[in-house]
């Protein structure tokens, strides 16, 4: 079970930090994350206990008919 601002997401649906904590078994285990425009990051411990990280700087976004690099 996870607990905080959008417990179900990720990322901040809105733009910005999402925060929450897992409860797994007996322990609270941390998880952050945060997105704007094409910056995406997240760090923490997901619902199953499993720790995960992330930084992800995505590219401009192809325009119709053009192939991306």
């Amino acid at each position: 079970m996870r607990v905080g601002r959008f417990p179900g997401e990720v990322d901040n649906p809105n733009g910005g930090w999402n925060w929450a904590v897992c409860r797994y078994k007996c322990r609270r285990l941390p998880f952050i994350g945060y997105n704007r425009g094409r910056f995406k990051f997240y760090c923490g411990w997901h619902d199953s206990g499993n720790f995960g990280m992330k930084f992800n700087f995505s590219g401009k976004p192809a325009k119709a008919g053009e192939r991306s690099r």
